[in-house]
């Protein structure tokens, strides 16, 4: 829903989101997709699924060491 709304004339796109969205919800554990639209759009932009997940990995964690800190 989001892509079709953000990208109305370009279904492609809306596509792209949705599968790369889709993907990304796969490497959480749960219902929710946690994700970011931000963090989606770094993957349809062609980073490697295994570059980008290590990359989510680390930026979690950071976060993660700011609240606990």
């Amino acid at each position: 829903i989001y892509g079709l709304l953000n990208y109305p004339n370009d279904d492609q796109n809306a596509l792209n989101f949705a599968v790369a969205a889709s993907c990304l919800k796969h490497t959480i554990y749960g219902d929710a997709n946690l994700v970011t639209v931000e963090e989606v759009e770094k993957l349809m932009s062609g980073m490697q699924a295994e570059e980008y997940q290590d990359k989510m990995v680390d930026d979690r964690r950071s976060l993660c060491s700011t609240v606990d800190g």
